[in-house]
C-alpha cells in the first residue's frame, strides 16, 4: 500500500510530497526515483523547491530525521540562508515542522492499513 500527501511548507516557497509505502517493489514500479531496494529516498522534483521523499513504513525516526535534514538544507540553501550555530532556531523549527508532517502521514498510513 502507498500513501501520498503533498503540502506547502509554511513561510518558505517550497512544497513537500511524502510517499509512505509498505513494499519497495510497489514503490519502484510507480515512482522512477525508487530502485526497489531502499528504505527511503529523496528527490528534488522539477524545480528546486518541490521535494519528494519516500519512506518505507517499517522505518522509523532515523529515516524520517535523515530525510528531514536533506529538505531543510535544500530549502535554506535555496533562500540564501546560512546556518548560524548561535541562532539555529529557524533550522530547528523547519526540521520540526517537516518531521511532524511526515509523522502525521505515517500514522495515517498505518491506520489505513489496519482498516
Amino acid at each position: 500500500m502507498i500513501t501520498r500527501r503533498k503540502k506547502k511548507v509554511p513561510l518558505y516557497p517550497a512544497y513537500i510530497t511524502v510517499i509512505l509505502y509498505d513494499s519497495s517493489e510497489e514503490v519502484s514500479k510507480k515512482y522512477s526515483m525508487a530502485d526497489g531496494k531502499e528504505g527511503g529516498f529523496f528527490q528534488v522534483d522539477d524545480d528546486h523547491l518541490n521535494f519528494v521523499i519516500g519512506i518505507k513504513s517499517n522505518n522509523g525516526v532515523i529515516a524520517i530525521t535523515h530525510e528531514c535534514e536533506h529538505i531543510k538544507n535544500r530549502i535554506m540553501y535555496a533562500i540564501g540562508y546560512e546556518t548560524n550555530q548561535l541562532n539555529d532556531e529557524p533550522d530547528a523549527y523547519l526540521v520540526g515542522w517537516i518531521a511532524g508532517f511526515i509523522t502525521d502521514v505515517l500514522y495515517k498510513h498505518k491506520e489505513k492499513r489496519h482498516e
